[in-house]
């Protein structure tokens, strides 16, 4: 049995949160630094497919070796990103679609205030730095643009192209871009169009008194937004290439024709693409199933030149704050290190890490840039290893499961593995691999070290956050037919696991700086909005509810 020290906390005497902390074994960035997944299972894995012991090696060679016959089959990499509500500097915002306003929620007192927006808001996105909100309103093509106070609001709308129902910020919150996001509307049938705007972007400048929106015509079907470092240049990309957009030079509508990706392509594969692009936004690195290799892409100059490599890469990741990108290759079990601008005049120039007969699909990169953690998710291998980038030496660690996807925590020390599950129902007392196999969880992983722990969980493992502050990792479990409805607390340093159950089932978790007294919010299911709040110092548990309908807290 664990023991813990969270205390719940009613506000106004109607709303109950049990901490339930017990049950031996129990387990558990929106912007950022949070993540999540949809489908996720739980172990550490000793079995199979060359999932032995440790091994080292120093594999690195200077050139890609032959190539291979396997059939190229993607991996399936989970995205990490999550809608609504969103937190500011202080608050959080929950956009209520139906009485065409914003719930503005204050971290330390609970405090409501129903913001009037335009009609029917779906997507809300903030600014950490300050207390900035931007709404984006379906029903009436407008952008709200909120400057959150203590005792009073700032509130402007500025009118929008019809039937945008994208949103991004940028990174030093200065502009916003509205866009017709395809994926979002298959996910959901409210933000979908019946004359979708393919090749239309508006520009929304955010400074205060100076707000205006800047119609654009970019490339093809917006398929993603991303900003250089400095939050100065967005890089819309679609389906016929990049659109580069200098947003402080821009003043009136205009069209941005696309850098094109494609030039040394022989077939497109839609399905599976994955662009990238260097900090300083100069470079973009194109990887696709058509392609043994990586297209690398001046943005300035639109020069296109082809990296080969001995097979197709199944990820491709920038390594941060450096100009290089690192290409994962299963097939013949490679990474692929990619310099610029060297690459741009001798392509043979790469640095191959060989993994021998260690599975590659999939890596994730450490925040320093030092280490990857590499894996595969394509099949049930029960191992991941840790390659040191410089020197290319690496260890393969066992594990209890198959690996599904991997979050690294921001110190770079922990990593969260989250597991495939097999099918069944597990049981009490059955063979011990067979219920773990068929059980949810994750394991916690000491980076330096490959020790791992598995915790295995009564559901889902869904949304999740980390906190750098604390050194803490909080995960949403979620089952409406088991009743599970709770947030895994997990201390990364001790790889410990406490539930708090919450009162509905969860929705989404984040974090809230709330100027050095952070707080972690839990939105959940309930029919007049329900969200509970954690104080990271004290570890105090609070809910409100009610929200949604007049701003009632409980």
């Amino acid at each position: 049995m664990r023991a813990t020290t969270w205390r719940s906390i009613a506000i106004g005497g109607g709303c109950l949160i049990a901490a339930g902390i017990g049950l031996s074994g129990c387990a558990g960035s929106d912007e950022g630094g949070s993540g999540g997944l949809s489908g996720v299972s739980g172990g550490e894995d000793n079995s199979g497919g060359g999932g032995g012991g440790a091994s080292a090696s120093n594999g690195t060679s200077g050139g890609a070796p032959g190539g291979s016959d396997e059939p190229y089959v993607p991996e399936q990499e989970e995205r990490f990103s999550f809608q609504a509500p969103r937190s500011s500097r202080n608050f959080v915002f929950v956009a209520n679609t139906s009485l065409d306003s914003v719930a503005k929620v204050d971290a330390s007192t609970l405090e409501v205030v129903s913001i009037e927006v335009g009609d029917h808001p779906t997507v809300v996105r903030t600014f950490r730095d300050e207390n900035l909100a931007v709404v984006l309103n379906t029903g009436s093509d407008e952008v709200s643009v909120i400057r959150a106070g203590d005792a009073s609001d700032y509130v402007i709308n500025r009118d929008l192209p019809p039937d945008l129902n994208g949103l991004v910020l940028a990174p030093n919150g200065d502009y916003a871009l509205a866009y017709y996001d395809f994926q979002a509307a298959l996910e959901d049938p409210e933000l979908a169009s019946d004359a979708p705007p393919f090749q239309d972007v508006a520009l929304v400048r955010l400074a205060e008194g100076e707000e205006q929106v800047f119609n654009l015509t970019v490339g093809f079907q917006v398929l993603d937004v991303e900003f250089d470092e400095a939050g100065e240049r967005a890089f819309i990309i679609t389906r016929t290439g990049v659109s580069v957009v200098q947003m402080g030079a821009i003043d009136a509508d205009r069209a941005i024709p696309p850098v094109s990706l494609t030039e040394f392509q022989e077939s497109q594969d839609e399905t599976d693409r994955e662009v990238e692009i260097t900090d300083d936004g100069r470079f973009a690195f194109v990887r696709t199933a058509g392609l043994e290799g990586v297209n690398v892409v001046d943005l300035e100059s639109a020069r296109t030149t082809l990296v080969a490599m001995s097979a197709t890469p199944t990820d491709l990741d920038i390594i941060p704050g450096q100009s290089r990108a690192l290409a994962v290759v299963r097939q013949t079990r490679e990474l692929v290190i990619v310099d610029l601008p060297q690459a741009i005049d001798d392509p043979e120039s790469v640095r191959v890490i060989s993994l021998g007969d260690e599975p590659a699909g999939l890596a994730e990169l450490t925040p320093d840039a030092q280490r990857a953690l590499v894996f595969t998710s394509a099949e049930n291998r029960e191992t991941i290893t840790v390659v040191e980038l410089e020197s290319g030496r690496f260890e393969t660690h066992p594990l209890r499961k198959g690996v599904r996807s991997v979050a690294i925590s921001p110190s770079g020390d922990r990593a969260i593995i989250f597991h495939n599950r097999l099918p069944g129902e597990p049981i009490p007392g059955e063979d011990v691999d067979d219920f773990i196999d068929k059980s949810w969880g994750y394991s916690l992983f000491d980076i330096s070290t490959g020790d791992a722990k598995l915790e295995t969980v009564p559901a889902e493992p869904g949304e999740f956050v980390f906190s750098e502050e604390t050194g803490r990792l909080y995960v949403l479990l979620e089952d409406a037919n088991e009743d599970v409805r709770q947030v895994e607390v997990i201390d990364l340093a001790a790889r410990r696991s406490d539930s708090v159950r919450l009162g509905s089932p969860p929705e989404h978790v984040g974090l809230i700086p709330n100027d050095g007294d952070p707080r972690v919010y839990i939105s959940q299911e309930h029919p007049v909005g329900r969200m509970t709040f954690i104080d990271e110092l004290t570890r105090d548990v609070k809910t409100v509810t009610g929200y949604q309908l007049n701003s009632l807290i409980e």
